[in-house]
């Protein structure tokens, strides 16, 4: 498993990456925490080497889920929750 958790790749530089697309092979899983772009450059060269990927939407909404849980006692909505994120970072 490779987790990237710097800012390279993030708009307006979003055809960088600090992994070279060498290292890429179909037994990785890659997740980036970047989310905007939604598909990253290194997440793009991980889905051609065969890799099983996580965007970083995905660590954003579950973030933002296990907050709004905490605060409000209450079962987030997380269906609203992840449309709301969709429509803002294509």
């Amino acid at each position: 498993m490779l987790i990237h958790c710097t800012p390279v790749g993030m708009s307006p530089k979003a055809d960088a990456s600090c992994v070279p697309a060498s290292l890429l092979h179909t037994d990785l899983t890659v997740m980036d925490i970047v989310y905007n772009p939604r598909e990253t450059k290194l997440l793009k060269d991980a889905n051609h080497a065969g890799c099983t990927t996580i965007p970083g939407l995905e660590m954003f909404l579950n973030q933002a889920v296990t907050q709004f849980e905490l605060w409000t006692n209450q079962t987030a909505p997380v269906d609203v929750m992840r449309r709301v994120l969709e429509s803002h970072f294509r």
